[in-house]
């Protein structure tokens, strides 16, 4: 009864979310987006779909309450792809654990958005690394081979997408850096000392 009614509590909460987003889209209209019409849909439609992706992975989870991270992302890459007709070549190198539902559904916005930028961006390969230490999780996102990057855009963008992320990592209370190496690579470190392993951290998986 108690998880029946956390997970409703969660469902109002990403409803409101949804909300916002909307919103959100509709500020960034009127402000002169130049993007079609087309090209927002899409977009918001990944959006719902990556909070909507994130239930149905806990319904058919085993463990009710927790979220199994690296199944997730899968998933929403292959949705993502499929939305905007664009392959996207995943690699997780990841240890097998499961997040909260509250966790995963700001991992789940950020990862989201960062997989719309790399379809932008002509990227084919994207790797994840998630790796964790006594009290924090580390997630590493890498465009590989986009060399082209301007990082001072993408720090100071105002688009919808970037400002999604930000406010993201602040409700995680994550810290996030941007760096390009041969790679444009994405940092996201944040607490997750109560979070559990399904297998031994030294377990990695690779598609």
């Amino acid at each position: 009864m108690i998880i029946k009614n956390e997970i409703d509590h969660r469902i109002k909460n990403s409803l409101n979310l949804i909300s916002s987003i909307l919103g959100l889209q509709i500020l960034n209209l009127k402000n002169g987006s130049h993007e079609s019409p087309q090209e927002i849909l899409k977009k918001s439609k990944s959006r719902i779909d990556a909070l909507i992706m994130i239930y149905d992975t806990l319904f058919l989870s085993k463990d009710k309450g927790e979220i199994d991270f690296s199944v997730y992302v899968e998933t929403l890459s292959e949705k993502v792809s499929k939305t905007f007709h664009k392959k996207i070549l995943l690699k997780i190198y990841a240890i097998k654990i499961k997040f909260s539902l509250e966790i995963m559904i700001e991992l789940g916005i950020i990862l989201n958005e960062l997989f719309i930028n790399s379809i932008k961006h002509g990227t084919r390969t994207v790797e994840i690394h998630l790796t964790k230490t006594s009290r924090h999780c580390i997630l590493i996102y890498l465009e590989k081979g986009n060399k082209a990057a301007d990082l001072h855009k993408i720090k100071e963008s105002k688009k919808l997408g970037i400002k999604l992320i930000e406010l993201m990592i602040k409700q995680l209370r994550a810290v996030m850096k941007i760096k390009r190496n041969g790679d444009l690579g994405y940092t996201i470190k944040f607490k997750c000392q109560d979070t559990r392993y399904i297998t031994a951290p030294t377990n990695i998986l690779k598609r």
